[in-house]
């Protein structure tokens, strides 16, 4: 999950739960890629397709990279979009900037807000790899699954070259390394509640030392990386293939980070016609089984478990009556049975 400052910090907007229905008929639209499921409730369809068109190219970049493990998850997952940042706010909070949700009852989902430019474009990045990682990755530590998906946030799309460039690192991810956080602290179980500031450290350090190892011990850390997926735990891995030992990580990144030069790369662009993406409307059903999903999966502080589970529940009961015989609500229905059994 992307952590960054809050979203409307100082602001008195209050939260509110996803539209989906006006006047009888669904808001929400998607789109269907060759690898994504795109819904929305955003009113630009142009919007719409830019996002879809940004995941596409970057699937097809990230899975060439051999540092997430080149085996690509076959699923397609449910990219959802949201109209404001309201909406995602009452989802999730204030301090995330889109999250990603490998199980779940639709399959793997990955939650954004509304379009903020550059901003927006760094949080597609930094989840799509997470889910392009979720095999190769998924018995990772938490260091090396966040420090990676930050190498890959970085990606940037030359258009006179045709080429996706990788690495050019922003200035307050720099920032942010500079804070002395021990490795054994990163690397380590990361706490369950942090300060913002005590977050971007983790995440920042993370990042700085996943960068140190492509930079300085690519090959050792590729070979790490495939122990680890065969289920070897990464300290074991580390001990076989990284040359420097644990306790000389902090006086290496320290170095690697004084020297403010850190290595680029390039891959070829695919990039896809806009044209060959049909968008079609929601059903008003399927629409509120999404939001059902998307309340059971809240994580926002401001309601707690028990009111998550009844607005999910009125949502699926609502989809229900509209569509008994919907793939959609009658997958989402027999998760929760059996999961109440």
């Amino acid at each position: 999950m992307a952590i960054l400052a809050p979203f409307c910090a100082g602001c008195g907007s209050t939260p509110e739960a996803p539209a989906v229905l006006e006047d009888g008929k669904s808001l929400w639209r998607r789109v269907e890629t060759e690898h994504f499921v795109v819904e929305s409730n955003l009113s630009s369809e142009r919007k719409l397709l830019r996002i879809t068109s940004d995941f596409e190219v970057l699937w097809h970049a990230f899975a060439s990279v051999p540092i997430l493990g080149l085996r690509p998850p076959s699923e397609k997952p449910i990219v959802v979009v949201l109209r404001d940042t309201d909406e995602y706010r009452y989802l999730a909070g204030e301090l995330t900037a889109g999250f990603f949700v490998q199980q779940t009852a639709l399959g793997p989902l990955i939650v954004l807000p509304p379009n903020r430019g550059a901003f927006e474009e760094i949080v597609i990045k930094h989840e799509l790899a997470h889910f392009v990682g979720s095999e190769s990755l998924q018995r990772a530590p938490k260091w090396m699954q966040e420090g990676l998906a930050q190498v890959m946030e970085t990606a940037s799309y030359d258009v006179e070259r045709g080429e996706i460039l990788f690495g050019s690192h922003s200035p307050g991810r720099v920032h942010d390394a500079s804070y002395g956080l021990p490795a054994d602290r990163f690397t380590g179980p990361w706490p369950t509640e942090m300060s913002v500031d005590e977050a971007r450290a983790y995440y920042a350090r993370s990042w700085l030392l996943c960068h140190y190892l492509i930079d300085n011990e690519l090959q050792g850390f590729l070979n790490m990386l495939v122990r680890v997926r065969n289920g070897e735990p990464w300290q074991t891995a580390w001990a076989q293939e990284i040359f420097i030992e644990p306790d000389e990580i902090d006086d290496a990144l320290d170095r690697y980070h004084m020297r403010a030069k850190y290595g680029l790369w390039t891959v070829q662009a695919q990039l896809p016609d806009l044209n060959e993406f049909p968008v079609s409307d929601v059903p008003p059903a399927e629409a509120l089984a999404l939001r059902s999903e998307l309340h059971a999966l809240s994580t926002s502080s401001d309601r707690d478990p028990a009111q998550n589970a009844e607005a999910a529940a009125q949502d699926l009961g609502a989809a229900l009556a509209l569509d008994p015989g919907s793939d959609r609500v009658r997958r989402i229905s027999a998760v929760r049975a059996a999961a109440q059994q």
